[in-house]
């Protein structure tokens, strides 16, 4: 494979060594080395060298220029922001999530009012279907695609039960295939200047974030009585689907 960027440089024909280019030194104690050749040094071609970029720093190169496009290299650091409480699921299925507001309680102890508009399932393709860690990463990024316009100038706390999202998406990369999503998703908070802090909870602790991700009306309704029924997915761009009421069964799922 061709790497994208080719770093070239020319050179004199007087710094290459060649056989014809050799350095003589005189065998007289007071003499010095000289160039038995001056020809090389009026050649006009030059060489071209070639580097090829570690795969890694081609990514990091890729992810500033696509930022660049939006990112106009102004910060203002704003220790007081606005902070939403994120919490996502994944099973292999489904994606799954919902933020609260009131970040003063955990999510069982407000319950009541937590507003079914703030609360997402979305279906993954059989053909999509990948590692549980990508679903993972997925369900954070399509929360984010999802809400991320109303978080701008936000902290958004993430509550994940998987150790290795909670890690990947600390440090903003990931080994594996889980990489690319939280790129994406580092990417997408960078240019609405959203703070990102991913806390780990338990997976009995994040409960509703499971049964979303399975979409399991019935247990949902039990912890959500507000929040009317049938329980509708409405298709979204990119598999999202928001949970609204419902007259009548949805076609198509």
């Amino acid at each position: 494979m061709r790497p994208l960027w080719n770093f070239s440089a020319s050179f004199p024909a007087a710094l290459r060594t060649s056989p014809d280019d050799q350095i003589s030194t005189s065998t007289t104690s007071t003499s010095t080395p000289t160039t038995t050749s001056t020809s090389a040094a009026l050649r006009g071609h030059s060489t071209t060298l070639r580097r090829r970029i570690p795969s890694d720093l081609k990514e990091d190169l890729l992810w500033w220029s696509t930022l660049l496009h939006d990112f106009n290299g102004v910060l203002f650091f704003n220790n007081i922001r606005p902070e939403v409480h994120l919490y996502t699921d994944a099973c292999l299925s489904g994606l799954g999530g919902f933020f609260v507001e009131d970040i003063s309680r955990f999510w069982r102890d407000q319950i009541q009012y937590i507003a079914q508009c703030n609360a997402f399932m979305a279906p993954i393709c059989p053909e999509h279907r990948s590692t549980i860690a990508v679903h993972e990463a997925s369900a954070v990024f399509r929360a984010f695609q999802l809400w991320s316009s109303r978080w701008t100038g936000f902290k958004v706390v993430i509550f994940v039960d998987n150790t290795n999202i909670f890690h990947g998406i600390t440090k903003g990369s990931s080994r594996g295939a889980p990489n690319n999503v939280i790129r994406e998703l580092h990417l997408l908070a960078a240019k609405l200047d959203i703070l990102m802090e991913t806390r780990w909870l338990s997976t009995h602790d994040n409960t509703l974030a499971d049964l979303l991700s399975r979409f399991e009306s019935r247990q949902i309704a039990n912890l959500c009585p507000h929040w009317q029924l049938p329980l509708e997915r409405i298709r979204l761009p990119s598999n999202l689907t928001l949970l609204q009421r419902s007259s009548s069964p949805t076609k198509g799922f």
